[in-house]
């Protein structure tokens, strides 16, 4: 979203995509060392039985989720959503900078709330591919469905912008280069009335 509204260059969107990936299955791979090392007194080292679909915070719709369709809503409709939230906090315009981790963070926290019954809530399809990585089984084959409606969901959420939001940088630009090029043809202007009224 941020690269097809030009908040960042194209060019460094498989940077970001490769290093998000990297982060993502570092971190299932952080989670799964933790619980495959629990001390069996306690509840997780009690229930853990190993890396699998429905333990390991992976994404489904199938099983105890609600389905297919229910899945594509809710990818599309929540990570739309959160591209909006995310584009109106680090527009130039927004009042509070300091508030975004909150802003954000409770936004985040809602859309979990939503999503969680339906999918195991995805909204980013790194944090989905993290997970079914290391899991596999069903949560691997069902990944594409939580890369590609986040993707679409994503790109709604940049088209929404494109409409509600901040001009694009260049046009921002190009609408203070013409305020610009009046106001000093005004100055040239009133310079030359008041040198003629001089003389």
């Amino acid at each position: 979203a941020l690269a097809v509204l030009k908040r960042i260059p194209g060019r460094v969107v498989p940077a970001y995509f490769v290093g998000q990936v990297v982060g993502a299955v570092l971190g299932g791979l952080t989670i799964w060392a933790i619980a495959e090392r629990a001390s069996t007194a306690s509840a997780l080292g009690r229930s853990w039985t190993g890396v699998g679909d429905t333990n390991f915070a992976t994404n489904r719709w199938t099983g105890e989720f609600m389905g297919f369709w229910p899945m594509v809503i809710v990818e599309v409709v929540l990570t739309a959503i959160l591209v909006l939230a995310v584009l109106s906090t680090t527009s130039a315009k927004h009042p509070s900078p300091g508030a975004i981790g909150l802003q954000l963070g409770t936004v985040l926290a809602l859309i979990h709330l939503v999503a969680v019954p339906v999918d195991n809530g995805s909204v980013n399809p790194v944090r989905s591919m993290g997970m079914a990585v290391i899991a596999g089984g069903e949560s691997l084959e069902q990944l594409w469905g939580f890369v590609a409606f986040p993707a679409v969901g994503a790109l709604l959420g940049a088209a929404l912008w494109s409409v509600i939001g901040d001009p694009p940088p260049d046009v921002d630009e190009r609408a203070m280069s013409a305020r610009a090029s009046v106001r000093a043809a005004a100055a040239r202007a009133t310079a030359s009335i008041q040198d003629a009224v001089d003389e």
